[in-house]
């Protein structure tokens, strides 16, 4: 994520997690074309700002991570909670709820998760994936207790 600063005509590039530096074309370049990887071109919507409801779910999913990477899972869940709460439609978010949920033992609440993600996405893969997710979840051989 890098912050644009100053108007359209003079504005500058900052990375605020390498201590603020300036970016300057080359580097922007390189940064997307490891995005998007080499040999794709990189669009319009790579460069749009993004949303203060985005920068806020990218800044709680950096948290998660880190806590969840630190032992930390009931924070991660904590911080999963919320972004499903202020960003329902990202489906990467509800999917990792789950995730944890199911970590956390609360089965339960897991199937309510996937079940609000089966509702709001539309990607065929990831409704089967979802789909076996849930039937799994209501077989016989789960062996997490029920939260």
């Amino acid at each position: 994520m890098l912050v644009r600063i100053g108007t359209s005509a003079d504005s500058v590039l900052v990375d605020p997690f390498a201590g603020g530096s300036l970016v300057d074309p080359a580097q922007l370049a390189g940064l997307l074309a490891y995005a998007v990887g080499r040999g794709n071109a990189a669009t319009a919507e790579h460069l749009a700002p993004m949303s203060n409801r985005s920068v806020l779910v990218r800044l709680l999913m950096n948290q998660a991570t880190r806590a969840e990477a630190g032992g930390d899972g009931a924070r991660a869940l904590t911080l999963y909670e919320r972004m499903t709460t202020i960003a329902p439609a990202n489906t990467h978010s509800w999917w990792e709820r789950a995730r944890l949920e199911l970590v956390e033992g609360k089965v339960a609440e897991a199937r309510a998760s996937l079940s609000a993600l089966l509702e709001m996405t539309r990607d065929p893969a990831l409704r089967t994936h979802v789909t076996a997710t849930l039937d799994a979840l209501s077989g016989p051989g789960l062996t997490l207790g029920e939260g």
